[in-house]
């Protein structure tokens, strides 16, 4: 959106300056749902505390990430494929404590057979020295600026592949890092 500010100058609004910058919980489970839960709905707890259910999940349901985000901060889901899809945290429904959120298929434009082997929360536009570090099941390593990720498009492809070969595991670091 385009609008005149008081001096008479053009100035260019985005959907993102429209959105609150608040603290977030987002969590995955291991069946690929998603959810986002405001940070103000978990409270800090004193010793001995009992604890309260943070995720709604079936038998056979974990949850294996859990982020502590701004809204306007970037979710990174590199797939076993070679894709690194980028979403905005914001993005992800807001639901209640107890919710169970939505699969990911929801939010990304997946591939048959793709899925996220991993999921890092990240600011892209304030970490462009940082580094993907990318990890295939042959062995293959990979180093990928995070100012490499198409600012354009939903995703990115990081690495052709081998015959049979898929990423496992993605990590983000720095030029310093071992």
């Amino acid at each position: 959106i385009r609008i005149k500010n008081a001096d008479g100058k053009e100035q260019t609004i985005t959907i993102e300056d429209l959105v609150v910058d608040e603290d977030l919980i987002i969590t995955v489970t291991s069946e690929g749902n998603i959810k986002s839960v405001a940070a103000s709905e978990y409270n800090t707890q004193k010793r001995g505390g009992k604890g309260n259910k943070g995720a709604k999940t079936k038998d056979d349901e974990d949850v294996v990430d859990l982020f502590s985000v701004h809204s306007k901060d970037d979710l990174l889901f590199i797939t076993n494929t070679g894709r690194c899809h980028v979403l905005k945290a914001y993005k992800i429904q807001k639901v209640s404590r107890s919710g169970k959120g939505k699969n990911i298929v929801n939010y990304l434009k997946l591939d048959a057979g793709e899925h996220p082997v991993s999921t890092i929360a990240t600011n892209v536009a304030e970490n462009q020295d940082a580094t993907l570090v990318l990890a295939t099941k042959f062995g293959m390593i990979k180093r990928l600026k995070l100012s490499m990720l198409s600012s354009k498009y939903s995703f990115t492809k990081v690495a052709k592949l081998k015959e049979g070969d898929e990423f496992v595991k993605a990590l983000i670091g720095t030029d310093e890092d071992e």
